[in-house]
Formats: C-alpha cells, sequence, structure tokens
C-alpha cells in the first residue's frame, strides 16, 4: 500500500508564488500550483540532487528528480 502525505512546497517554500517572478511577481508556483503545499509519498528522504531546496542547482527551474518537492520517496 502507497501511502502518501502533503507537505509544504520546497519550491515556493509554501507561499505559492513563484520565487523568481517568472513572468510576473503574481504567477503562482510551477510546482504546487499555487496550494503551497505538495503529495510525496512516504517514507520519503531530502532529494540529494538539490539538497531539498526543490531548485535545481545552478538554476531557477524545479529540481528534476525530485519535481521540485524537495524530497523522494523511498523504497523499503
Amino acid at each position: 500500500m502507497i501511502v502518501a502525505k502533503l507537505i509544504e512546497c520546497a519550491f515556493c517554500e509554501g507561499e505559492g508564488i513563484d520565487p523568481f517572478a517568472i513572468p510576473s511577481p503574481l504567477s503562482s508556483c510551477q510546482v504546487c500550483w499555487g496550494k503551497g503545499v505538495v503529495k510525496v509519498k512516504v517514507p520519503m528522504v531530502a532529494c540529494p540532487d538539490c539538497r531539498g531546496t526543490g531548485q535545481a542547482p545552478e538554476s531557477k527551474l524545479p529540481c528534476l528528480p525530485c519535481d521540485g518537492k524537495g524530497v523522494i520517496g523511498v523504497m523499503i
């Protein structure tokens, strides 16, 4: 059975607004679509690529391995 949990969006830090104001300061976050929370599978660990920030290294885009959520589900 897969269990899911709602957590704060790492990419926008729960604000629901694009942290880089692209294309405008009023744009919704492209990861959580303005909700401020995302659904993830549990158990989970911080994404090793973005170190839990949800942002791709040296970029203004969401991290690809975790889809900008900052965490990845693990199999036990």
